[in-house]
């Protein structure tokens, strides 16, 4: 794993849904085994909150929850996300 890989699944607890699903799309499956016991569609009603706000809501172990959603990520793809995701941001500030 890189330093940049280890930095960013570090603050995976300060990033919101959306955020995480977007870089690493095989959490949404995470989130969507916790769907029946929040008894709402995560991914729909709660992109702009973290794994923190979330537990707090619903009553998960937040430990549990990142410990999740760290082992659907996985150590070979948390460095292919951050390079692709570095990648596509290096590329829109060009453009932009």
């Amino acid at each position: 794993m890189t330093a940049t890989a280890h930095a960013d699944i570090s603050h995976i607890s300060d990033m919101i849904l959306l955020e995480i699903v977007s870089r690493w799309p095989e959490t949404e499956a995470v989130f969507r085994r916790y769907d029946e016991q929040a008894g709402v569609c995560l991914c729909c009603t709660c992109l702009f909150e973290s794994p923190g706000e979330i537990a707090s809501r619903y009553g998960f172990d937040l430990k549990t929850l990142i410990s999740d959603i760290r082992n659907a990520i996985g150590p070979s793809r948390e460095g292919v996300a951050t390079r692709l995701f570095s990648k596509k941001q290096n590329q829109t500030e060009r453009r932009g």
